[in-house]
C-alpha cells in the first residue's frame, strides 16, 4: 500500500526598493493558515457553496501580537492594496506546486503623516470575493520601517508539499 501525506508550506516575503531601483530582500518567514483560510482551501478543493479560494488584497499593520487560527483581522492594519500579481508556479519536482499572491506598496504609500516613517510588522493575505476574508498572517521576524520613497513588495506563497508515506 503507497501512503502520500501533503503539507502546504507558507511563507510571506517582504522586498524593499530604494530610488535606485534595487530589490532587496528584507524578510522570508513562516506565515499562519487561518481557520477561515483552510475552509476556503477546501471549499475550493470540493467546488462547493462558498468557494472558489480567491485572494484578492494583502495588508500590512504595525501589531505586534502573535497569529492564531482564530484570527479574522490584522492587529493594527495600515495599508490594504487589491493583489497586483497571483500565479500557480510549477516547480521541479512536479509534486510541489506553489500558488504566489504579491503586491507592491508605492514609495509615497501609506500616506505617511510621522516623518520617521511607518514601522510594518504584521502582514495579512485576503479573500476577494465578497467580504474580505484573513486567509493567513503572519510576523515579521524583524519589523520594517517604510519610509517615504521606499517601495515594497509583499509576497505570500503557498507550497504544497507531497510526502510518500
Amino acid at each position: 500500500m503507497i501512503g502520500e501525506q501533503m503539507r502546504l508550506e507558507t511563507r510571506l516575503q517582504l522586498w524593499t526598493r530604494t530610488p535606485g531601483g534595487v530589490w532587496a530582500i528584507q524578510t522570508d518567514t513562516h506565515n499562519l493558515l487561518t481557520t477561515a483560510g483552510r475552509t476556503r482551501m477546501a471549499r475550493a478543493w470540493r467546488q462547493t457553496p462558498g468557494g472558489p479560494f480567491s485572494p484578492g488584497s494583502i495588508a500590512v499593520g504595525t501589531g505586534s501580537t502573535a497569529p492564531t487560527v482564530s484570527d479574522s483581522a490584522l492587529e493594527a492594519e495600515v495599508i490594504r492594496k487589491t493583489l497586483d500579481f497571483g500565479s500557480l508556479e510549477i516547480a521541479h519536482p512536479v509534486s510541489t506546486p506553489t500558488a504566489v499572491f504579491e503586491t507592491v506598496i508605492g514609495s509615497d504609500e501609506p500616506s505617511i503623516q510621522d516623518p520617521v516613517g511607518v514601522l510594518f510588522a504584521e502582514a495579512g493575505l485576503y479573500s476577494g470575493e465578497g467580504t474580505p476574508v484573513l486567509i493567513s498572517r503572519a510576523l515579521l521576524p524583524t519589523p520594517l520601517l517604510k519610509t517615504a520613497g521606499l517601495e515594497v513588495l509583499v509576497r505570500f506563497s503557498h507550497t504544497f508539499k507531497l510526502d510518500a508515506g
